[in-house]
């Protein structure tokens, strides 16, 4: 069964004081049946695009009157049915509504559809967007179902609004959803807590920071060693030959807790790298 159901009435007439005047009317309904708990969140996102809509298409029918007006027309025909050709009349459009982080701009990119005949150029630019779109969820996150398609793209939003725009990558997002099952508010929540202990200890710059003490880069019995079959980094630990009470005695807990974290954070920039060089999540 459809989801969401669209209604759209559009109506050309003759100003009744000027017949020279073309009237348009256009009205539309939106009827959000299910869409997994998020019917608001859909509806606003809906009418928040059908209106970026109308005023593109505003500025599109004023683009073409002022390029006919640099040409020097100021007089343009009425319009006249032709004789014999059927009239086909188009007041419903019903489909299910896939809502993504990117993919917010769905009903543009219908109106873009719409407008072929009149700007070619722009109608293969989104096309090519949408395209780069889809790539982009395809190569870095993976096969996602729309209902994870909207609990990532409302985490997000959650997320830019808590944060002044300050968004963890989608990958990250992904993964406090998948740690939660998909559960928002615990995800977000949980995504919450890691944000405010990852700046207690400073770990976003752990990285270009922190630099091993001599006892880990003689003594330490791990590293990493190229990849495994599916393409993923390998980290080696030989845990037998680790002297954990020497190395709390030589750098204390909380050097061993700045290693792990570098370990940590390290390993995911080669995720994301592998990601990017195999064109498939890692």
């Amino acid at each position: 069964a459809n989801r969401v159901i669209i209604n759209e009435n559009c109506l050309y007439s003759v100003h009744p004081e000027n017949p020279d005047w073309t009237c348009f009317e256009q009205s539309a309904s939106l009827d959000v049946k299910s869409f997994f708990g998020f019917e608001n969140a859909v509806e606003k996102l809906a009418m928040k695009q059908y209106s970026l809509n109308i005023k593109k298409g505003k500025e599109i029918i004023e683009f073409y009157i002022n390029e006919l007006e640099n040409e020097g027309v100021t007089y343009i025909p009425p319009f006249k049915d032709i004789e014999g050709v059927p009239v086909v009349e188009v007041t419903e459009l019903e489909g299910a509504c896939a809502v993504s982080s990117s993919r917010s701009n769905s009903l543009t990119q219908s109106h873009s559809d719409a407008t072929t005949h009149l700007s070619p150029e722009a109608h293969q630019t989104a096309e090519a967007n949408f395209k780069i779109e889809s790539e982009y969820i395809k190569r870095c996150l993976g096969e996602l179902t729309p209902f994870q398609e909207s609990c990532l793209v409302q985490l997000k939003k959650w997320m830019a609004d808590a944060h002044q725009g300050k968004v963890p990558s989608d990958q990250t997002l992904m993964r406090f959803l998948q740690a939660q099952d998909y559960n928002l508010e615990k995800a977000r929540e949980m995504l919450c807590h890691s944000l405010v202990w990852r700046k207690k200890y400073q770990v976003d710059r752990i990285l270009s920071t922190y630099d091993p003490p001599p006892v880990i880069k003689q003594y330490f019995p791990g590293g990493w060693h190229h990849f495994d079959i599916d393409g993923r980094p390998m980290y080696i630990l030989r845990l037998g030959q680790m002297d954990v009470k020497g190395f709390i005695k030589s750098i204390g807990e909380e050097g061993l807790m700045k290693l792990t974290l570098h370990v940590c954070e390290e390993g995911l920039k080669r995720v994301e790298e592998a990601t990017r060089t195999a064109g498939k999540p890692v």
